[in-house]
């Protein structure tokens, strides 16, 4: 009886410290359970965020692209003579509405002046860019790749597109378009958009550029890469 007293007495301290050993790591498994929990409500806080602004960058392009429609199908409507008279051409792209002068309509051979017929259209096609509302207007000079001459005005062709693009952004100002809104780029012969090796190709890329954009472009933020994996690790 003695005996069993003693062991009974001597298995208590060695149960309690099973138990308190046990309590622990139960206490660990639950500290545990509750991080995995957080970060998980954590990451499916930020796939939520992340889905609200892909819904809210959805909705912007849906509404820049409804917009560029109207304005695509308004220009078309009020320059349809100038459209079958070749004067000019009106081109809905991916993110924007083009609107494309031949430069031998509305300029002199190597020069940057407006001619009559020049000043005539691009009246015209102020007044229906005034009615287009949140929208920039890019011009871009482009020209053939046959170099300016010895006599020329202009050292290269990069001069010669940039003085034309300024000369019709100068002439877009004094019809009342908001400079603010404005912006002129020389494309030099580098973005042709005909052959260069016939004179109707060539003729074809002598042109000005409109581009109509929206003032706030959409940006869609690109994810960075994942780092590299580093061996051994």
């Amino acid at each position: 009886m003695k005996r069993s007293m003693v062991a009974i007495l001597l298995s208590v301290p060695l149960m309690l410290v099973f138990s308190g050993c046990a309590t622990h790591k139960l206490e660990n498994q639950l500290k545990t359970c509750k991080d995995d929990m957080a970060a998980q409500q954590s990451a499916a806080k930020k796939n939520m965020d992340d889905m609200k602004a892909n819904l809210d960058i959805c909705a912007t392009v849906t509404s820049q692209i409804a917009a560029q429609n109207v304005d695509y199908a308004m220009l078309n409507g009020a320059l349809q003579a100038e459209i079958d008279s070749e004067a000019l051409q009106i081109i809905a792209l991916a993110n924007k509405v083009q609107i494309r002068l031949p430069t031998t309509f509305i300029f002199s051979s190597d020069s940057d002046e407006l001619n009559d017929k020049g000043k005539d259209m691009i009246k015209k096609l102020a007044a229906n860019l005034k009615k287009l509302q949140g929208r920039l207007f890019m011009v871009e000079g482009n020209t053939d790749n046959i170099p300016t001459g010895p006599n020329s005005p202009y050292k290269s062709n990069w001069d010669l597109s940039y003085a034309r693009a300024l000369a019709v952004v100068t002439f877009l100002m004094a019809q009342g378009i908001d400079p603010a809104n404005l912006g002129a780029a020389a494309m030099s012969q580098y973005h042709p958009i005909a052959s260069n090796d016939t004179a109707d190709g060539r003729k074809k890329n002598r042109r000005i550029e409109i581009e109509i954009l929206p003032q706030n472009p959409i940006t869609i933020p690109l994810q960075p890469p994942a780092p590299p994996a580093i061996p051994g690790k």
